[in-house]
């Protein structure tokens, strides 16, 4: 909300919404619930992205530290998303979030992700309680990585952005290497 651009954009979806529900309350009221979408063409993520990514050009994934490579051993299985848990924090849900180590290295976020695809599903899913049962449901699969944040970074006024230990970003860099699941936009945020 702090881009003009990006707001008067939105305000112009808003003014197109759609109804979605109406309905007379008991006590004589009128009410109605309007819609805008919220992913593809023409909805607000259509306008966040043209705005965030200006081209669709991505940047191509960091790589793990040249220490921890040489040391490290991906697993035999491979795994088939990311899953950065989050629980015991408040994550503002937004369209750009990002993983960051905690040497301010970006490990994941907006310019990794291909703009007509952020557009389409955004960039990572939202859950709120997710077992390990449920991971088959979701976009990483049924035998992602689990890593559990140690923190938040504020952006303007929003937690948004989550912050791992290096060895563990280090350790979701050489996993990506054989798995590609950052490649692939496999990443799910638990809140």
């Amino acid at each position: 909300l702090t881009n003009d651009t990006i707001t008067t954009k939105v305000n112009g979806l808003i003014v197109g919404a759609k109804v979605v529900e109406e309905e007379v309350t008991p006590d004589g009221l009128y009410r109605v619930t309007m819609g805008v979408p919220m992913y593809g063409a023409g909805s607000v993520a259509d306008v966040v992205y043209n705005e965030v990514i200006p081209n669709n050009n991505s940047v191509a994934i960091a790589s793990p530290s040249s220490n921890f490579s040489a040391n490290y051993v991906p697993s035999a299985i491979g795994y088939t998303g990311l899953v950065i848990d989050a629980t015991g924090n408040e994550v503002d849900r937004t369209f750009c979030p990002a993983i960051f180590d905690t040497n301010g290295r970006v490990i994941y976020g907006v310019n990794n992700v291909d703009k007509n695809y952020a557009i389409s599903h955004g960039i990572v899913e939202y859950v709120d309680k997710i077992n390990q049962v449920d991971y088959v449901s979701t976009r990483v699969g049924g035998h992602p990585l689990v890593v559990k944040i140690i923190g938040m970074r504020t952006r303007v006024v929003n937690k948004c952005d989550v912050i791992i230990s290096v060895e563990d970003a280090d350790k979701i860099l050489a996993e990506n290497q054989k798995s590609k699941f950052l490649d692939k936009y496999l990443v799910v945020f638990k809140s």
